[in-house]
């Protein structure tokens, strides 16, 4: 399936864009953007937040999801956008910083439909 169907990815300064093809099929559903939110990095452990920066080069995005911080790392999942109850994610995998009496605490996760 791999070589039949791919994922575009461009990044602006503040916003990475993605757009999937097929062979087969040829561009499906459009371009879509997510924000990158590079400050809510600031909101979690600055050691963490370095970590992903680095780990994911450039193409992640960030946002907030019931009180806790995930980052979605394009170079690490890239199963396709998803829908995440109304909202879209750029992938189905994360990384999840969430804060527990001031001290972050580190999980993955991955959001199932």
């Amino acid at each position: 399936i791999a070589s039949v169907n791919w994922y575009g990815v461009a990044k602006a300064s503040d916003t990475l864009y993605m757009a999937k093809y097929s062979m087969i099929h040829g561009l499906e559903g459009g371009v879509e953007a997510f924000p990158i939110n590079e400050a809510y990095l600031n909101e979690v452990d600055e050691a963490i937040a370095e970590r992903m920066r680095w780990f994911a080069k450039g193409f992640y995005t960030v946002d907030k999801v019931n009180g806790s911080i995930r980052i979605y790392n394009l170079q690490v999942d890239m199963r396709g956008i998803i829908d995440d109850g109304g909202n879209k994610a750029p992938t189905h995998g994360y990384f999840e910083v969430t804060s527990n009496n001031g001290v972050s605490q580190f999980s993955s996760g991955t959001i199932e439909n």
